[in-house]
């Protein structure tokens, strides 16, 4: 949720060095490979989400949509069509 917090940062104080912060932080994650599909591990998905949005790029797009697919149709589900707390990607 950290890098969350300070894409959040970055839209309430416009400084710069945020956005600067988490597009270097995203640049180095991508270029490592991402780690397995995991619950556990969707807030970054969801700050590349909401920036995509914010800012009308669509830069991450095959990517946000690939997860989008897994949460929609692989991701297994509770009895009540929640999500299980420690589940990995098949």
């Amino acid at each position: 949720m950290g890098i969350y917090g300070i894409w959040r940062l970055y839209q309430v104080t416009g400084e710069q060095r945020y956005l600067d912060y988490v597009l270097a932080w995203y640049q180095r994650r991508l270029a490592e490979g991402l780690p397995e599909k995991n619950i556990n591990r969707m807030a970054p998905m969801l700050t590349l989400t909401t920036m995509g949005i914010v800012q009308e790029t669509r830069e991450h797009q095959a990517l946000i949509e690939e997860y989008a697919h897994w949460i929609e149709h692989e991701l297994l589900r509770t009895q009540e069509n929640g999500f299980p707390l420690h589940q990995r990607s098949p």
